[in-house]
């Protein structure tokens, strides 16, 4: 664990283990109506409309530390509430599966949720590491005295697999700093493969195996972020050559723009495991997934996605 993370917990009561029964206790006061139908968890602080992951998030050099200041007030925010810890993996049907571990403020227990959506069960020993950890303060920093030190700040230290934000309650911006590390692991680290991402997606033609065909994806709506977040795959070679796939993705998380994509798509982000996470639109309360700053996203259950896109998130083997 990176030091700064390290003396940030010290001491800190940790929620470790949670279900997302519990996390869905926790977050109900975040939830808001919605005219799709759906109950959707409010992002107050979303990215900007202009938001591109691989020009905007940079990340920095060196080991990850930060001012006295900033320290300071961040470990007494976290010492006033309950820290929840997410564990999972990306890739989680490959053997080179990323070992993740988020923290983030129980008030900020939506996120949890989401997060724990996206990895795959961690069902590794206690004596594996997570290779990559982020902390996420989800308000504005202030000090103890309620001078605004910090209104939004990303910072990723990808070297050593750390990643600190703050002012950010979009699940997005987390989803982006993993699929960063997950390129890493897999393009330029010790795992090898790469990921698939706007070239095709997975078509699976043997519903009681693990076979499925590459095939080209044309996205439902024209939204420039629906490929990114589609169903990212893993592409590694196996014993003998074979191709396999994997999901990044234990369940995807898609642009709001899916509920009108077609009958399939909406039924499958209503389904009551599906989770949305929108901006709010009036003054009458009203929430959208929907909008030009990306304003809202619906994490879909891969039990419920349209056929022939992967509805198990295990190793497909690639047939022509």
């Amino acid at each position: 664990m990176p030091r700064l993370l390290d003396r940030l917990l010290y001491g800190r009561q940790l929620l470790e283990g949670l279900g997302a029964d519990d996390l869905r206790e926790m977050c109900k006061f975040r939830e808001r109506p919605n005219l799709a139908g759906l109950a959707v968890h409010e992002i107050e602080r979303p990215l900007p409309a202009d938001w591109e992951p691989s020009r905007d998030l940079r990340p920095r050099e060196g080991y990850p530390e930060l001012g006295e200041g900033l320290q300071r007030a961040l470990s007494h925010g976290l010492n006033a509430q309950p820290v929840i810890v997410v564990r999972g993996l990306l890739g989680g049907g490959s053997p080179a599966a990323l070992p993740v571990e988020i923290y983030i403020p129980q008030h900020g227990a939506q996120l949890a949720l989401a997060m724990q959506a996206l990895l795959h069960p961690w069902r590794g020993t206690a004596q594996v590491a997570a290779r990559v950890r982020i902390l996420c303060w989800h308000e504005p920093l202030h000090n103890r005295q309620g001078r605004l030190l910090r209104e939004r700040m990303i910072a990723w230290w990808a070297e050593a697999g750390f990643a600190l934000t703050i002012g950010h309650d979009d699940p997005s911006l987390l989803a982006d700093i993993l699929w960063d590390a997950a390129q890493r692991h897999w393009e330029a680290g010790e795992a090898e493969g790469r990921l698939l991402e706007e070239e095709a997606t997975l078509a699976v033609i043997d519903a009681e195996g693990a076979r499925a065909r590459l095939e080209s994806c044309e996205p439902p709506l024209a939204t420039g972020r629906w490929l990114a977040t589609l169903d990212t795959i893993v592409l590694e070679r196996g014993a003998g050559g074979a191709q396999l796939a994997t999901p990044l993705w234990a369940n995807p998380m898609l642009p709001g723009e899916c509920l009108g994509a077609g009958p399939d798509w909406r039924e499958a982000a209503l389904h009551p495991d599906a989770q949305a996470h929108g901006v709010a639109v009036d003054a009458e309360g009203q929430f959208s997934t929907t909008g030009e700053a990306a304003a809202g996203w619906v994490i879909l259950p891969r039990h419920a996605l349209p056929a022939p896109l992967p509805r198990r998130a295990l190793r497909y083997e690639i047939v022509e």
